[in-house]
């Protein structure tokens, strides 16, 4: 386990030039994403899964995915509601004719979500794709574990369903805000 996080590391050492003192090194971590499963809320919910509390994994997934949403797409959700309403009142700013029965049915949110129309703007479409697929996962993969209590899914298909909501956001955007000014 050792060699893996060795080879995800690099570690640098940079020389700092002194006019006053002897030559100093300053080490340096430099982490290496390489794929979208090594974000922070994925290694957070796949160790909270591992170490067997699988209602806390699951919430961390609500939250960590809710606020990346909000965050990314510079969308408020408000904290008083729940998390359907919040899609809910997200969605009507899409289509005006949406029916408030999204909140309560799967098969309602999955049709009336369907019938939205594509928006023009990238932005905007990668927001709207990324509220019917945490809508999807919400009523999937959310609610059976949080309130009956059933593990139907592995933890790799919930990790697939996250990398699906994540995939239409810029990871180093939100994660490594700074890795851009660097190079």
């Amino acid at each position: 386990m050792d060699d893996d996080r060795k080879e995800k590391m690099n570690v640098t050492k940079k020389k700092i030039l002194s006019f006053l003192g002897p030559r100093r090194f300053r080490e340096e971590t430099v982490v290496n994403i390489r794929t979208i499963t090594e974000i922070p809320p994925i290694i957070d919910v796949r160790q909270k899964f591992g170490n067997g509390n699988y209602i806390g994994a699951i919430n961390s997934a609500m939250e960590y995915i809710e606020n990346d949403i909000s965050r990314f797409f510079n969308v408020q959700f408000n904290k008083k509601y729940t998390t359907l309403y919040n899609l809910y009142k997200q969605l009507a700013g899409f289509e005006k004719d949406i029916s408030l029965d999204i909140i309560i049915d799967k098969e309602s949110f999955v049709i009336e979500t369907s019938q939205i129309d594509i928006p023009k703007e990238t932005k905007q479409e990668n927001l709207l794709s990324s509220l019917r697929k945490f809508g999807i996962f919400i009523y999937d993969v959310y609610n059976p574990m949080r309130y009956a209590r059933k593990m139907e899914l592995s933890i790799d298909d919930i990790v697939k369903r996250m990398v699906d909501i994540y995939s239409y956001m810029d990871l180093k955007e939100i994660y490594f805000p700074d890795s851009r000014t660097r190079r």
